[in-house]
């Protein structure tokens, strides 16, 4: 099928199935192997971040809203 036999297609595949390939730099690892490794160091920053967001934008805006008059 023309649809299906094409680089875009052979493409959208790859991305769908995570299928990125090898590095083209260093040890010519997986790159989803990377990404993976990349995301265990990122994923407890990024929480830990939403976690100091949440516990310091939920009472400041508590305390805004019951404030309405002041500064």
């Amino acid at each position: 099928n023309v649809l299906v036999d094409t680089q875009y297609a052979r493409m959208a595949w790859r991305l769908v199935t995570f299928d990125f390939g090898r590095s083209m730099v260093g040890t010519r690892q997986d790159v989803a192997t990377k990404l993976w490794d990349a995301f265990l160091v990122s994923a407890p920053i990024m929480l830990l971040a939403q976690l100091v967001i949440y516990a310091i934008t939920i009472p400041l805006g508590v305390a805004c809203g019951a404030n309405r008059e002041s500064w």
